[in-house]
């Protein structure tokens, strides 16, 4: 009995990997565009707490840019309640080219895309690796 992978079996591999491999890069070229583009920094107030079917929360903050107007923004992630309470403060980040443009700055805001691909990718990848791996071990 021999431990080598069969060429099926070696090629499947290299399918697997190189998606997660892309997706880690992704993540990191999309933190690196958000870290050098969103250069503006302000101390913003949650003014309200937007509600969501499911219970969880994303806050609307209310923050003054470098030129002195006031923007509001809602957080692209919704949060279970008590991670934000109205009243507030929180640093956020903007584009200072477009300040309505800010984010909560953080993993989640920044990767969930990112982290929610690579988790699907390697299910579906590790089904369908343990379908080929097997096929091959029937007599």
């Amino acid at each position: 009995m021999s431990n080598s992978f069969s060429k099926r079996q070696k090629r499947t591999i290299l399918w697997l990997a190189l998606p997660i491999l892309f997706a880690w890069v992704w993540a990191g070229c999309v933190s690196l565009v958000h870290h050098f583009s969103y250069t503006g920094v302000a101390v913003g107030e949650v003014v309200h707490l937007q509600q969501s079917r499911t219970g969880r929360v994303a806050p609307v903050i209310r923050y003054d840019a470098q030129n002195g107007n006031p923007y509001k923004f809602r957080s692209a992630v919704y949060v279970g309640q008590g991670a934000y309470v109205e009243g507030q403060k929180l640093t956020i980040r903007y584009h200072p080219d477009h300040p309505e443009d800010a984010s909560i700055p953080g993993f989640m805001q920044n990767h969930a895309g990112a982290l929610v691909f690579t988790i699907l990718w390697g299910f579906l990848s590790l089904v369908y690796y343990l379908l080929i791996f097997y096929s091959d071990k029937r007599p």
